[in-house]
């Protein structure tokens, strides 16, 4: 009998509420600002994380014809000095001569860019076609411990680009992000502008 009296007391008993009191509400409101505040300098060292830029420019004879003004080599420096514009603090960037024999112009960090501006100045468009491959390799190797590099390419040459993004006829394989910057009649021959390179 007590057994089943208790039984019934316990059904009968309504579930019991949190209250939702202005106090509850507070200290609700008060945990999501502290975590958001606790998340937000992760968020914000992911944005500025230092990140490396190489600049790969065509030199080749071919880059002095006219039929972009002033010429095709002028239009791709323009270009170019706008991107070492773009480097911030931490940032760093490379110029690699795109030749039969490609070599690293200079390097420089995104707090002192005279070396890169002059070296790019002093380019100019004479010689057979370049290596492609060596020049990505190159500008590859010059980001360092930077992580992954962003190349651009400047040329009037297809060197044999798809239509699928991230594959070449000349098979190179890179780590990073790879933009292609078609000049002159070379942006009949290339369908894809920018893309992204497969990763190692």
């Amino acid at each position: 009998q007590i057994w089943r009296e208790l039984q019934r007391e316990t059904s009968q008993q309504k579930p019991r509420r949190i209250p939702l009191t202005l106090l509850l509400l507070l200290h609700l409101l008060l945990a999501a600002l502290l975590g958001l505040a606790l998340g937000q300098p992760l968020l914000q060292a992911t944005a500025d994380a230092p990140s490396h830029l190489a600049i790969v420019i065509d030199t080749s004879t071919s880059m002095a014809a006219t039929d972009e003004s002033p010429d095709r080599l002028s239009v791709a420096k323009a270009e170019a000095r706008r991107l070492i514009a773009e480097l911030r603090r931490g940032d760093s960037a490379a110029l690699i001569d795109l030749r039969d024999q490609p070599r690293i112009l200079a390097r420089s960090d995104g707090a002192d860019t005279t070396l890169l501006l002059r070296e790019l100045e002093r380019l100019t468009a004479g010689g057979p076609d370049g290596d492609l491959a060596v020049a990505l390799h190159l500008a590859q190797a010059s980001a360092q411990n930077k992580g992954a590099p962003r190349i651009v390419v400047f040329s009037d040459e297809s060197f044999g680009v798809t239509q699928e993004p991230g594959r070449m006829t000349q098979a190179v394989t890179i780590a990073g992000e790879l933009e292609w910057r078609a000049l002159g009649t070379a942006g009949d021959n290339v369908a894809i502008v920018a893309f992204a390179a497969r990763p190692l």
